[in-house]
Order: structure tokens, then sequence, then C-alpha cells
């Protein structure tokens, strides 16, 4: 999994360095990881998706398949996210 810097319309290809700087630990995707998804205001007592701007490419290994992924929305329970192959 990578974090990139770029809209999720404009990202049509695989990044050139991808294999080469590419995160394996998901934990950093998790609340209080470096790249939290989704974080939780102590104070309002609310749930919502971090920075939903940014896109996640995956490279799933059993299939040799490439993926961008952008998390837009938390409501209620439910997540709502944009992905597409590369």
């Amino acid at each position: 999994m990578k974090l990139i810097n770029v809209a999720f319309n404009e990202l049509e290809e695989i990044p050139d360095t991808f294999m080469s700087d590419y995160f394996q630990d998901a934990s950093v995707v998790q609340y209080s990881g470096s790249s939290e998804v989704l974080q939780y205001d102590m104070q309002s007592h609310t749930v919502s998706v971090k920075n939903p701007e940014r896109v996640f490419v995956i490279y799933e290994s059993t299939n040799h398949t490439t993926y961008k992924i952008q998390f837009v929305e938390y409501v209620s329970g439910v997540i709502l996210f944009k992905y597409s192959n590369l």
C-alpha cells in the first residue's frame, strides 16, 4: 500500500516508485497510525475520514492486481469509498 498525493481521477497508472517505497504494515492506516483513515474526535465523540482527498494504491499479490482507493466519508458505521483498477 502506498499513499499518493494525486487526485483520484488524475491517477491513471501505477506510480513508477510504487514497488520501491510502499509499506506492507497495514497498521499505518489504523487508528493513531501515521496514515490513519478514520479518526475519532474525543470532544464530539464522532468518527470521520481523515484527509478524504488522500488516495491509496494497493497491490493485491494473489492476482497481481493494483487498485487505487479513496475513503470519502464515514456515516453511522458505514464507510463510503471509491476504487478502481490501475
